[in-house]
């Protein structure tokens, strides 16, 4: 499936390594879905907000 890697670091946290993949994607199957839930990444469901454009909302927490 189409994903977006993230590493986010902030000093006096612990960093955090993500794989966000979307719940609209047709390569998302039972199997990924599952793995991504078992990894804990998130499924980000997007909206239209124009005729070319999507957006999608995410909130990290980062652990200290």
């Amino acid at each position: 499936p189409a994903h977006i890697h993230l590493v986010i670091k902030a000093p006096g946290y612990q960093r955090l390594q993500l794989q966000v993949v979307f719940d609209d994607d047709p390569a998302m199957d039972d199997h990924w879905r599952e793995w991504a839930t078992r990894e804990g990444y998130p499924i980000l469901k997007l909206e239209s907000t124009g005729e070319k454009f999507q957006s999608g909302r995410l909130n990290i927490v980062l652990r200290n």
